[in-house]
């Protein structure tokens, strides 16, 4: 019996899991950033309207991954200076 034994959704985290988490929050989070700027610049309608579609959408992924690495027992510093905390 080693640690990894048992079912694998009760099992902690790998360490190239936690990478690929926290990379893909850096990415969705250089995103939202880069969308928010093209809505600053926006003026047509419909093309400011699309960017809030893909802002919120990326806003509930951010949310989403935080609360399953806070189910996960991981405490990424990203989160804590987000303010998504």
């Amino acid at each position: 019996m080693g640690i990894l034994s048992g079912n694998p959704k009760e099992q902690p985290l790998h360490y190239g899991e936690v990478y690929g988490l926290w990379m893909t929050s850096w990415g969705a989070k250089g995103a939202v950033s880069c969308y928010q700027l093209y809505l600053n610049h926006a003026g047509d309608k419909d093309l400011k309207r699309l960017l809030t579609i893909c802002l919120t959408k990326l806003s509930l992924k951010l949310r989403r991954q935080m609360l399953f690495c806070l189910k996960m027992g991981l405490l990424l510093l990203q989160y804590c200076q987000s303010g998504l905390l």
